[in-house]
């Protein structure tokens, strides 16, 4: 789905709004001042309450005053984020109708904010940066239809992460490299990890045999990537910024695997294994230290069809299409 972001709306029409949902579009009702009135909020509540999901009301920018949200009894889907501070959040607890929030207020000293939302009806929920990062995740035990999570430095009781029988998506942003992510193996249902930011050598802590998607990125220190047979399941691999990577090696277990992304992996060397991807459909390198060659020249699978090599230099990067095109892949 395509955002559509109306700025500040002083008034919302219906048809307009109805026209937006029809074309495929989320629309994002959002304020980054406080603009709205009662009689607008509640205008917009009628519309949460017609297209449930399909509403987002976003409050950013601002000091929130969330007694605001005493005129939204029916959305569904809230961001309260990218703010300094907010007042009165005790009235999160009156949405019984949420199912997606995003809250990041930075000024935020309520540690146990999370037990006020009503967890058992969340299906996405964002957990931004505050100051203390302290947040008690014990609650979200609670969230028995959470599909979609994104946590970023809080770490308090993570292990509970491992609980939520629903959870598909985790993405953990600017985790210590002092926190195991060992946890992570016991979502079951889990098929897509994100680990952005933050810091740790490796991941060999974690082995699933469901995970689906698996994005490695700007990891601070991160220079092993050999635990890739972990996930026997794993479809889809993408590795950004990380410059102390060297090698990857795949091997049988990583016969699964369609696509492939590396990009600004500058030392990386080394991508061994090509041959095991019995089922590889796409692979592009961007700005590491490969040499074509030292592809080509493996035993690359049947399934190969599209192929993307960039170094940053214009002529090189026309030596490598070349090669490529001669070896009949495409580029996407």
């Amino acid at each position: 789905m395509k955002p559509d972001r109306i700025q500040n709306p002083n008034s919302v029409e219906r048809a307009v709004i109805e026209a937006k949902i029809a074309a495929g579009y989320d629309v994002i009702l959002q304020f980054d001042k406080p603009s709205y009135t009662p009689e607008l909020l509640r205008k917009i509540n009628n519309l949460c309450g017609e297209w449930g999901k399909d509403i987002e009301v976003r409050f950013y920018g601002h000091k929130f005053d969330a007694t605001n949200l005493l005129f939204l009894p029916d959305v569904a889907t809230l961001s309260i984020d990218c703010l300094i501070e907010a007042t009165n959040l005790s009235n999160l607890a009156s949405l019984v109708n949420l199912r997606r929030l995003s809250l990041g207020i930075y000024k935020l000293d309520d540690t146990n904010i999370l037990k006020s939302l009503h967890l058992e009806n969340l299906e996405k929920l964002i957990i931004g940066e505050s100051w203390e990062a302290n947040f008690d995740l014990a609650p979200l035990q609670a969230c028995k239809n959470i599909s979609e999570l994104y946590v970023e430095k809080h770490t308090k009781n993570i292990d509970s992460l491992a609980m939520l029988p629903s959870l598909k998506s985790l993405t953990l942003r600017s985790i210590s490299k002092k926190q195991s992510l060992n946890f992570v193996s016991k979502i079951q249902s889990l098929k897509r990890l994100k680990v952005i930011l933050g810091g740790r050598t490796d991941i060999s802590e974690i082995q699933h045999s469901f995970l689906e998607e698996l994005e490695i990125i700007r990891v601070m220190g991160f220079c092993g990537l050999d635990s890739i047979s972990a996930f026997p399941s794993l479809r889809s691999l993408a590795v950004e910024d990380q410059l102390r990577l060297e090698k990857i090696r795949f091997t049988q277990a990583s016969q699964n695997i369609q696509t492939i992304r590396i990009f600004n992996c500058k030392n990386l060397v080394y991508l061994e294994g090509l041959n095991f991807l019995t089922n590889l459909k796409l692979i592009h390198i961007g700005m590491t230290a490969i040499e074509i060659d030292s592809i080509l020249q493996q035993c690359l699978p049947s399934s190969l069809k599209a192929f993307g090599f960039y170094t940053g230099k214009k002529k090189e990067n026309a030596i490598a299409r070349a090669k490529l095109d001669a070896h009949g892949y495409q580029e996407h």
